[in-house]
């Protein structure tokens, strides 16, 4: 194990270089509730890391099957306080919001809706965008054989524009 040793810029590891001259390289450590450098192998903290993450797993979670390879674009637009479908049921799938772009035109409440469950509020107090920028953890996942939807709640434009994945 190098040797750690404290220095006026904080505690540093003494490693020879090819020439066999000692450099000082800054050094991140564990320090115990007493102020002493601890060995991640001797802190149990530390052990109980190193122990995790040298375990190797022996599952991985399982992946949705996409019925497309890429995300599939929806836009709709809206000027009274309304429902408006944005992407239609399909039978035994979900969807699975990945990106959105919602815009209004004055202030108002944008939901957005699993069938008629509200799954995310947006509210504007004006005239004003929001991007739901892409996320591999989608911002809404629908039920089965529920369509995706969004509702206004005053008389104003409203456009959105979003990208989904359809899976069982």
């Amino acid at each position: 194990m190098p040797d750690v040793q404290e220095s006026p810029i904080g505690p540093v590891v003494l490693i020879p270089d090819q020439d066999g001259v000692e450099r000082r390289i800054p050094a991140q450590v564990l320090v115990d509730e007493n102020g002493n450098i601890a060995s991640p192998q001797t802190d149990a903290t530390g052990q109980a890391i190193l122990d995790v993450l040298s375990t190797p797993a022996d599952t991985l979670p399982p992946a949705a099957l996409s019925t497309t390879k890429r995300l599939a674009r929806a836009v709709a637009s809206s000027s009274t306080a309304t429902t408006t479908s944005l992407v239609a049921a399909t039978a035994s799938q979900t969807t699975r919001l990945h990106r959105a772009v919602i815009s209004v035109a004055g202030a108002c409440l944008v939901e957005l809706l699993d069938g008629a469950t509200n799954v995310k509020t947006i509210r504007f107090a004006g005239a004003g965008i929001v991007i739901l920028d892409f996320s591999s953890e989608p911002w809404v996942i629908t039920t089965v054989n529920t369509a995706l939807q969004f509702k206004t709640s005053a008389a104003v434009q409203v456009d959105v524009d979003v990208e989904y994945v359809k899976s069982a």
